[in-house]
């Protein structure tokens, strides 16, 4: 994961955590280093409806229990997908959440807003992602259209050996039919140390009729 950010924990009630620069998403319970996850692959849920990183302003504060964090950044999608539209690229191929892509592709900011209840053993995140972030702008500037993506994601540790995930996506563009949605969840029972053994389920589906998003992004 390539990030590059300055980050200041401000003297501000119990502290806020302020970081500018290129960072990764604080959406899904996986990371782009799949040394880090359950699974050898990334999940559907990962490569179609989350995004990977942001260039913007994220902070961060404790209120008790509870995270809030803000965000203003560049681009919510992360995607090449609409790079390829129109461009002799059939509808089933699944270009995915385009790693290294063009971090934008518009003028306009995009938003970020998150709570998360964390303890020992389990955390609980909701995030509500929104801004410019044009489905048909083909590569060029293009102003106003706006998309959204609403996750929610668990990651509890019943046992010292079992360790689970589950999450939900819905991602929408605003104003227009095309919206996709999904959920998933992943455990993993540790044998020793070094040895585990893990199993991941999904379901995606868009409101196109579709079994996939790809056509909600594409």
């Amino acid at each position: 994961m390539a990030q590059a950010y300055i980050e200041y924990l401000a003297p501000v009630a119990d502290g806020l955590k302020v970081k500018f620069g290129k960072f990764e998403a604080i959406t899904g319970v996986e990371s782009l280093d799949n040394t880090k996850n359950f699974h050898i692959t990334h999940s559907n849920l990962y490569n179609l409806l989350q995004p990977i990183d942001h260039m913007g302003l994220l902070g961060s504060m404790m209120a008790g229990p509870v995270e809030i964090t803000l965000g203003y950044v560049n681009t919510i999608a992360n995607r090449t997908v609409d790079r390829y539209l129109g461009a002799g690229i059939i509808e089933g191929n699944i270009v995915g959440n385009g790693i290294g892509g063009n971090p934008d592709d518009n003028s306009e900011k995009s938003y970020i807003g998150s709570l998360a209840f964390a303890q020992d053993n389990m955390e609980i995140r909701g995030t509500v992602l929104y801004g410019a972030d044009d489905a048909t702008s083909l590569g060029a500037t293009t102003n106003g259209g706006t998309r959204g993506i609403a996750h929610g994601g668990c990651t509890p540790r019943p046992r010292n050996r079992l360790s689970l995930w589950v999450m939900a996506d819905y991602g929408w563009i605003q104003g227009r039919r095309p919206a996709g949605f999904g959920v998933g969840a992943g455990a993993r029972v540790a044998v020793n140390d070094r040895l585990g053994v893990a199993m991941r389920a999904e379901y995606l589906k868009d409101k196109e009729g579709n079994n996939s998003p790809a056509v909600f992004w594409i």
